[in-house]
C-alpha cells in the first residue's frame, strides 16, 4: 500500500485546519487528526460510457430502494456539476430512433437526466443540484444553450417539488443556479462534478470529469452484437455534433414512460430558448461558408470524448456529502427564480424561495452521517479550489481553498520515477516549469502528458496558451521527440480506424504519480482549476487500484498494438531506472500506426497538419489579444497573478542577483504565506473583475 503520509497534504501548521478551507470538516480534524479517510473502495471509471452507467445504476438503486420505507428514510441525492443536460439519456440502448429529432420509440424507463431526477423526486428522496450559472459575457458565446437547459432544470425542479410537496420545509427538490466563482473573474465556473447517494440500501459517491451532459458518453455502436469490451474506444456519444436533441414544437419530446413518471409539470416548465430548437456542438463544427471545413478534426455525429472517473463508497462519502453542503452553504448575495438575471458573479440564484431562511441566509442541509464502511482498503483525500471572494461574509472559506493547486505541487516533487498527465487544457507556465525542474533534478524520472489533438473553442487563442506552457515543459530539449535524452512526451488522443482517423477530445483531469497516487477530479492543470474556479479532486495513494487502472488505460490506447510492443510491461515503480524503462516502451507502442496516440503538434518547431490533413493554427507569441484573452478570459484567477506569478529574485554563487520566471512551488508558497504570526495571508488578494491595461498584457508575456 502507498504511504499516504508521503503522497497527501498535511496540516501545515498554521493553525485553524490550513491548507483547508477555514470552518470546513476537514479542517476541524486538525491538528491532531489526519486530513484523509481510511478504509475506502475505489472504482476507476474509464470513459464517459461506464461512468453514467455506474451513476444511472446508482439512480436506479436509490428510486427502487425508496418504494414502501417511511418518508425519513428514503435518503437524499446531492448533484454538483459544471453542465446537466436534462436530455442527457443515460440507457443502454438508444431509445431516440436513428436521429435526435426522430422519437419513434418508447422507453422502458425514463433515463434522461431530467426522467432520473424527478423519479428520484416522485419517490420521495431528497435532490440537491448545483449547477453553473454564467457571467454576462459568457451569455454571449455559444455556452449560453445549455445555461438555458439550466434554467429550465431549476424551473422544472421547482413546479414538481411544489405539485410534490406543497408549501413545507424542507421541499423535496431545490437547484442552486451558481455563479459564486464569478467575483473578480469574467469567466469564472463552478466546476465540480460530484454527486453523493445515501439511502436505505446503498452510500455511494461519484467524483471526477463527467458531467450529465451531451457529447460526453462514448458509448458501444448501436447496434453492438460483438458486445461491449470497455477497454477500447466505443462508437461515440449518440447525443454529440449534429445527434445532440433538438427541442421542437412540443419541447419535451423526448421517449416517455408514462408508466413510472408522471409528466406533469415537464409540459409547464420554461423549455430553453436554443436557437434553432437546439445546442450548438461541444467540439468544433463544420463551418458553412467552407465545405472543406479546417474544423473537421472529431466528426460531426457520434464523437469520441474520453474521460475518467471515480466511484468511492466507505467514510469517504460522508466526507464528500460534507464538502457539498459547505459549497451549498458558501455566503453570497441570495436570489430566487424571480429575479434569474443577476449574472454579474459572487452570487447564487436558487429554485426555491425556502432555500433562503427568515435571516436572508441559506437554509444549512443536514449534517452527514456516518457512512456504511465498504471494506475496502484505499486511503483518500479530497483537494478542492474555492476561489477568493471579497462578498464572503461567514465560514466556511472567508480564506479560499487551493489544496488542489497545493496537492498537485506537493506530488511533483515526492514523484522519482514517472507522472503520466491526462488534461484538457494544460496551461500553467508555472506548472510548466516545476515538471521541467523537476525533471531535471531526477535522473529516472520521466513524464507522459494526454491532451486533445484540437481546441474544442476559441482554437487560436487556446492553442497558443497550450503552446507557451509545453514551450516552458519542454526547454532545454526535454520534448523532443528527436532528442535521444528526451524526459517527456506529448501526445494527443487519435482514432486510426477511420480513412485518415479522427481526433478523440480529452476532457480527462487526471494525473498518477510513482505507480502510488491517483488523483481524478475536475480540475485542469492550468490557472483558472488553481485559483479560480470551484473544483474538487481525490486523491487515492494505492498502488493495487493504480496499477489495474494504468493497465487498462494501456489496453484502451495500445490495445490494437500487435506483439509484445502492445502488451502492458507492468511495471515496478519502486526499481531503479522503471521511469526510463517504462517511457522507452510507452513510446515504442505510442508510435504504432495502430495506437490512439498522435505526436502533439506543438513539440514540433513549425507544426503544420493533424494526420487527417486538418491545419493546426494559433495566435502569434507577441499577440497582445491572445495575452489579453488568456489572462482574463481562458485562464483567469480570484487572486492577484501579479502578486502569485511576479518573476523571483535570487543571488547566484557569485553574489549577483538574478531572476527567474515562477515556478508552481513559488506560486504555492505565496498563496500560502502568512504575514508573522497575525494569521494573515497577504497574497490572497482579489483581482479586479476585467483588466485591459498594456501592462496586464506584458504580465501575461512574461509570466
Amino acid at each position: 500500500m502507498a504511504d499516504p503520509e508521503k503522497w497527501f497534504l498535511p496540516f501545515d501548521g498554521g493553525g485553524d485546519g490550513r491548507p483547508w478551507g477555514d470552518g470546513t470538516t476537514i479542517a476541524a480534524r486538525g491538528p491532531a487528526g489526519k486530513p484523509w479517510d481510511l478504509g475506502n473502495k475505489v472504482t476507476p471509471l474509464l470513459g464517459g460510457f461506464e461512468a453514467m452507467v455506474a451513476i444511472r445504476d446508482a439512480f436506479e438503486v436509490a428510486i427502487s430502494a425508496a418504494a414502501g420505507v417511511p418518508a425519513d428514510q428514503k435518503g437524499h441525492v446531492y448533484i454538483a456539476g459544471w453542465r446537466v443536460n436534462s436530455q442527457r439519456d443515460l440507457s443502454d440502448a438508444n431509445p431516440w430512433g436513428t436521429h435526435a429529432w426522430d422519437v419513434t420509440s418508447s422507453a422502458v424507463l425514463d433515463q434522461t437526466a431530467i426522467g432520473l431526477i424527478f423519479r428520484l423526486m416522485q419517490a420521495g428522496v431528497r435532490v440537491r443540484i448545483a449547477v453553473w450559472w454564467p457571467t454576462w459575457v459568457q451569455r454571449l458565446g455559444k455556452i449560453a444553450a445549455h445555461i438555458e437547459d439550466h434554467f429550465f432544470l431549476a424551473d422544472a425542479v421547482s413546479k414538481e417539488s411544489a405539485r410534490l410537496a406543497p408549501p413545507v420545509d424542507p421541499p423535496i427538490g431545490v437547484v442552486a443556479l451558481d455563479l459564486r466563482t464569478a467575483e473578480g473573474s469574467i469567466a469564472g465556473a463552478h466546476h465540480q462534478k460530484m454527486m453523493v447517494f445515501r439511502g436505505p440500501t446503498q452510500n455511494v459517491a461519484f467524483c471526477g470529469g463527467v458531467d450529465l451532459a451531451f457529447t460526453r458518453r462514448d458509448a458501444p455502436p448501436q447496434p453492438n452484437p460483438g458486445g461491449v469490451n470497455l477497454e477500447r474506444f466505443q462508437g461515440g456519444d449518440w447525443q454529440s455534433g449534429n445527434g445532440i436533441p433538438t427541442w421542437l414544437a412540443q419541447p419535451h419530446t423526448w421517449p416517455r414512460d408514462v408508466g413510472h413518471l408522471d409528466y406533469a409539470t415537464f409540459d409547464s416548465a420554461s423549455p430553453p430558448r436554443f436557437p434553432e430548437h437546439k445546442q450548438a456542438s461541444d467540439l468544433p463544427e463544420r463551418d458553412p461558408g467552407d465545405p472543406a471545413s479546417f474544423k473537421d478534426v472529431y466528426g460531426f455525429t457520434n464523437q469520441i470524448w474520453h474521460d475518467q472517473h471515480l466511484k468511492l463508497e466507505g467514510p469517504i462519502v460522508q466526507t464528500l456529502e460534507e464538502q457539498f453542503r459547505e459549497r451549498w452553504r458558501d455566503s453570497a448575495p441570495l436570489f430566487d427564480l424571480s429575479k434569474p438575471d443577476n449574472t454579474f458573479g459572487g452570487h447564487v440564484i436558487f429554485s426555491s424561495s425556502r432555500a433562503i431562511g427568515p435571516d436572508k441566509d441559506i437554509v444549512p442541509l443536514p449534517d452527514a452521517t456516518e457512512a456504511n464502511v465498504a471494506g475496502g482498503a484505499s486511503p483518500v483525500q479530497i483537494w478542492r479550489t474555492i476561489p477568493w471572494r471579497n462578498n464572503r461574509t461567514r465560514p466556511p472559506f472567508l480564506r479560499g481553498e487551493f489544496t488542489v493547486m497545493t496537492g498537485v505541487n506537493h506530488a511533483i516533487q515526492q514523484s522519482e520515477h514517472f507522472i503520466w498527465i491526462f488534461d484538457q487544457y494544460f496551461w500553467s507556465l508555472p506548472l510548466a516549469r516545476q515538471l521541467n525542474f523537476e525533471l531535471n533534478q531526477r535522473q529516472d524520472l520521466r513524464l507522459i502528458v494526454i491532451l486533445p489533438p484540437y481546441a474544442d473553442s476559441q482554437y487560436d487563442e487556446i492553442h497558443e496558451a497550450r503552446r507557451r506552457a509545453l514551450d516552458e515543459l519542454g526547454a532545454g530539449g526535454l520534448a523532443d521527440p528527436t532528442n535521444p535524452d528526451r524526459k517527456a512526451a506529448i501526445y494527443g488522443l487519435w482514432d486510426p480506424r477511420p480513412p485518415g482517423g479522427r481526433g478523440i477530445y480529452c476532457h480527462a483531469k487526471v494525473q498518477m504519480y510513482d505507480g502510488s497516487l491517483l488523483v481524478c477530479g475536475s480540475a485542469n492543470m492550468n490557472r483558472r482549476s488553481f485559483v479560480c474556479d470551484s473544483e474538487l479532486s481525490c486523491a487515492i495513494a494505492d498502488e493495487d487500484v493504480l496499477a489495474a487502472h494504468q493497465q487498462r488505460l494501456w489496453n484502451l490506447l495500445f490495445g490494437e498494438v500487435p506483439g509484445p510492443l502492445g502488451q502492458w510491461p507492468a511495471p515496478d515503480f519502486t526499481q531503479t531506472d522503471s521511469g526510463s524503462s517504462f517511457f522507452a516502451k510507452f513510446t515504442a507502442a505510442a508510435a504504432h500506426p495502430n495506437s490512439y496516440l498522435t505526436p502533439d503538434p506543438w513539440v514540433q518547431s513549425d507544426p503544420q497538419h493533424l494526420p487527417n490533413g486538418v491545419p493546426v493554427t494559433r495566435s502569434g507569441l507577441g499577440s497582445a489579444w491572445a495575452s489579453f484573452m488568456i489572462l482574463n478570459v481562458l485562464d483567469p484567477s480570484s487572486l492577484d497573478v501579479s502578486l502569485l506569478e511576479r518573476s523571483v529574485e535570487f543571488r547566484d554563487a557569485n553574489g549577483n542577483l538574478q531572476t527567474r520566471p515562477a515556478r508552481l512551488d513559488d506560486v504555492v508558497n505565496r498563496v500560502d504565506t502568512t504575514e508573522g504570526d497575525t494569521g494573515v495571508m497577504p497574497n490572497r488578494r482579489q483581482n479586479s473583475i476585467i483588466r485591459i491595461s498594456s501592462d496586464d498584457v506584458k504580465l501575461e508575456s512574461a509570466l
